[in-house]
Order: C-alpha cells, then structure tokens, then sequence
C-alpha cells in the first residue's frame, strides 16, 4: 500500500477501531480499569489502570506483565541479562517499574491527549515486553534482541539500539535498532517480531504508517524492516504479504545471512 491517502485511511482506521473497543470502569478503589482490544499471550484483553495521583493521573499494569510472566515460569528478575533487556524496553518509553510490586506505571497529567499517549506508550511496552520474553519453546535460551545485537556486531553491521518517534497521531512508536544511512542503503528503522501474530502484524503496520511521513520530511530514513523470529515456529504468508503491501519489508531471522548487504 503506497501513496498518503491510504496510509492516512489505514491510521484514521486503526484509530478508530481503538476507540471503539475500549471501555472502562470504575473500581470500588477509586481506580479506572480500562479494557483494550489488544490481546496478551494468553487470549486475554490487555487491561490497564488509571488513578488520581499528586499533580495528575498515575497509569499502571497493576504488576500483571511482569508477574503473570513469573507465573508462566519466566522470572525476568532473577537473570541479570533480563533485567538488563527489561530496563532498555521501558526506557525507550519512558515506563516506570517499581520491583516491590512489580508494577509498570508512568505518571501523567490531567489532559485528554496526554492521558491517550501516556496510555498508548504503557500499552504498547507490555505488549512489547509480552512479545520479546515469552518464547514458547523450553528450550530457546537466547533473547532474540540480544541475539539480533550480536549477529550485528558479528557482521560489524553498525547500529543505534532502542529509538522512539511521535506519529502523525501523537503517539510514541519506539523501534529496536537504527541503522544509519550510508553509501549502499538509507537510512532504515529495525523493529522486532519475536512472535509473528496478527496483533503485533497490525501494531508495527500503525506504528510506520503513522511515522513514515514525517521522517521522510526530516530525515534520511526511508524504509521499515520487521525482523521475524521464525525459529521453531510458523510465519503465515498472510503477514509477510500484509507487511509487504503497507511498504515494509519482512525478513525471516532464519535467512538473516542473506540480509547482510541489505543490513549494511
């Protein structure tokens, strides 16, 4: 899909859908559950929580990502490399964690908009976190960033890790790797799919559409690589077509050799 029209109709789409299947409601303790339609790796509704704070609202998980990971038999606290990958997810959007509670929160102020974005920003970093630690093979030991770092360095593929842009709409959309423009290749933004499902298929579809414009006003970044984690799992054609018809291109981690020049 090319041309601003339609990547204005797919962002004023997305949007939309957004807001029409999210509901809220009000706690016994004063808090705001909301409801979103995005699903977590057990089927369920990401769900967040708004509470009146001291010069504004405070925007949390409640401890449910971090915690109902442990559950499943992944501590990231327990593993120093972990930790290390979980600071670096929550730092890109500026996330809070408190390690009494195991809570993901940011605090916000009393504004429409900035409520929007900061609920935005929390969302997307659970979900994200969801994505990069939950790997459903016992036997997978690596985290795929950590791996994708290093195959990089390896390659001496030279990279910024971990940058964020605000979209057309306000939204913060944060990326793992930049990889600078040189005498071979623009500059191209690196976002990681660890597990190559329709939602997160449609999160990296917003994210691009709604920054692409903008960047090719202001900079020298001109493409979008979604790197596929294929080990030991599937990647329907429909994602790589879907990706390919909204101007971004997949690239399966099995066939990462191939990529090298295109990575340069």
């Amino acid at each position: 899909m090319k041309g601003g029209e339609s990547m204005q109709n797919f962002i004023d789409e997305y949007v939309n859908w957004l807001k029409s299947n999210m509901s809220s409601i009000q706690l016994k303790n004063g808090m705001t559950e909301i409801t979103t339609p995005f699903l977590d790796r057990n089927n369920d509704y990401t769900q967040i929580y708004i509470s009146e704070a001291v010069s504004g609202y405070k925007i949390s998980d409640a401890g449910y990502t971090i915690n109902d990971l442990a559950i499943s038999g992944i501590d990231i606290l327990t593993s120093a490399r972990r930790k290390q990958v979980l600071k670096i997810i929550l730092n890109r959007a500026s996330i809070k964690f408190d390690p009494a509670t195991n809570e993901l929160f940011l605090h916000t102020l009393k504004n429409p908009i900035a409520v929007a974005q900061s609920c935005h920003r929390l969302i997307q970093t659970m979900l994200d976190i969801n994505d990069m630690f939950y790997l459903n093979i016992p036997n997978v030991k690596g985290l795929f960033n950590e791996d994708v770092k290093n195959f990089f360095q390896e390659k001496k593929i030279y990279s910024t890790r971990d940058v964020s842009y605000v979209g057309k709409s306000g939204f913060l959309h944060s990326y793992d790797f930049l990889l600078q423009q040189n005498d071979i290749n623009p500059g191209r933004l690196i976002k990681l799919m660890n597990v190559p499902q329709k939602d997160n298929f449609e999160r990296c579809v917003f994210a691009w559409n709604d920054i692409q414009g903008l960047l090719a006003q202001t900079g020298d970044i001109k493409k979008c690589i979604v790197l596929i984690n294929d080990e030991n799992k599937t990647v329907s054609d429909k994602i790589i077509d879907g990706f390919l018809s909204y101007d971004i291109e997949p690239s399966l981690w099995s066939e990462r050799e191939k990529y090298v020049k295109k990575f340069a």
